[in-house]
């Protein structure tokens, strides 16, 4: 019912479940007198929430002043809500099924295909998006946010880089692709790291033993690594003890570093959006850029067919990074 008063969805009015992964609500569907009545047979003490009496809560002006008054008039009042309840618990589990079939061809890496999403109808978009923000833990949007994400977003021209914000959560588009994070992750890997020093505006080199440690963990929390992998693209042989990591600023600097237009091009890749591009990591070689992410490598590291691990040789290396949201 307090959901039903905040104007819930078919989700909300499905009620607390008793099941939620995890998360066990075994006495959920017993009454409290039922409870109460058994705890005082078996002399069982038990602890009251002094919150509880609190009117000035919604749920417990509900529970104390509307619910009394209205089994009154509908005794069966419980009862008859439940199984609205278990009705809805139902219509929302279609609707988690039509929308995983209908998110299933829109998927693409960590975002969503405009192009399909826009194929489906106004309330099939909204269903789907809803289940996409559901499956990464993302807070769900207010119904006004939510239309404009379903609509002017989606309809935006090609080259238009919209954005919808909300408390907890944004979506921005580029080209045929939607992106989703938790609070302002999506715009917070486009802002440098740190500044280096000697050159204004642009971000620290950081120095990588990565023969001593294989896994270098980045301040934005994201990781790189080189390990031995008999698949890898990259050869040991070929690089040096030492390495080099650093970002791309905003104003397209790299701490003094090379890049160039080759730089530019690789981090114009259409599977990566313009904000995302500064958290790019980038993996120099005496200071000659060698790899741009786990996006390319350079012609002269990588490892030729048939190159094995042996002795001290690091031999084939497979450089692998993990970026939030990625």
């Amino acid at each position: 019912m307090l959901q039903l008063l905040r104007g819930a969805g078919v989700a909300g009015l499905a009620a607390m479940p008793a099941r939620a992964g995890i998360l066990l609500r075994p006495l959920l569907p017993v009454p409290r007198e039922q409870l109460l009545a058994y705890l005082r047979r078996r002399a069982i003490p038990w602890t009251e929430d002094p919150s509880n009496a609190d009117e000035a809560f919604d749920r417990n002006y509900l529970r104390l002043r509307v619910l009394p008054l209205l089994r009154t008039r509908w005794p069966a009042l419980g009862v008859t809500l439940g199984r609205s309840a278990g009705l809805a618990a139902e219509a929302q589990d279609l609707l988690v099924e039509a929308a995983d079939a209908q998110l299933c061809p829109a998927w693409d890496g960590t975002g969503l295909r405009v192009s399909v999403l826009r194929r489906l109808g106004a309330a099939q978009r909204r269903n789907a998006l809803r289940r996409w923000f559901d499956l990464q833990r993302i807070p769900m949007p207010d119904q006004r946010r939510l239309q404009e994400i379903a609509g002017p977003l989606l309809q935006a021209r090609h080259d238009a880089q919209p954005r919808v914000h909300w408390d907890g959560g944004e979506v921005r588009r580029h080209g045929d692709r939607l992106y989703a994070a938790e609070g302002s992750a999506v715009t917070a890997a486009s802002v440098p790291v740190a500044s280096g020093k000697g050159h204004p505006g642009s971000v620290a080199v950081r120095a990588w033993a990565w023969r001593r440690n294989r896994r270098l963990v980045l301040s934005d929390g994201a990781w790189l690594e080189l390990r031995a992998d008999r698949h890898g693209g990259l050869l040991g042989s070929a690089l040096p003890d030492r390495l080099q990591v650093a970002f791309r600023s905003l104003d397209g600097r790299v701490a003094g570093l090379t890049g160039g237009r080759q730089l530019k091009r690789l981090l114009q890749s259409p599977d990566l959006p313009p904000w995302r591009r500064g958290a790019v990591p980038l993996l120099y070689a005496n200071g000659r850029l060698i790899a741009v992410g786990d996006y390319w490598q350079a012609p002269d590291v990588r490892a030729a067919p048939g190159a094995a691990l042996g002795g001290r040789d690091p031999g084939r290396l497979r450089l692998r990074w993990l970026a939030a949201g990625r």
